[in-house]
């Protein structure tokens, strides 16, 4: 998860299994500082891990640019924005899934 606070892109993780891969699997939550402004974006592997013609990977930098760029606009822009990006770079080969989410109040 990316927290997005004054065009300043910090990445928020906590170590665990993916979901759904084994039946038994327990998950921990997290309490994360969200203060009024501040977005938050999930994004799948299937959007970092997008390959162009020389085998050059879009990254989680290229999101984190992206982000701290157009973190003011409207979600659905940063979300197109983030999946042109990806399609641009490369053929996709996976699920590729943005959840965007803003605070906008106390």
């Amino acid at each position: 998860m990316l927290r997005v606070r004054d065009a300043q892109v910090e990445e928020i993780t906590s170590s665990q299994v993916a979901v759904g891969m084994f039946e038994d699997a327990t998950f921990e939550a997290q309490a994360v500082d969200w203060r009024p402004g501040d977005l938050l974006a999930l994004v799948t592997d299937g959007l970092l891990e997008v390959f162009d013609a020389r085998d050059r990977e879009l990254g989680m930098a290229w999101v984190r640019q992206a982000l701290a760029v157009h973190a003011g606009r409207p979600l659905a822009e940063i979300a197109e924005h983030l999946l042109a990006g990806a399609r641009a770079h490369g053929p996709q080969l996976d699920d590729q899934t943005v959840l965007l989410i803003r605070r906008l109040r106390a």
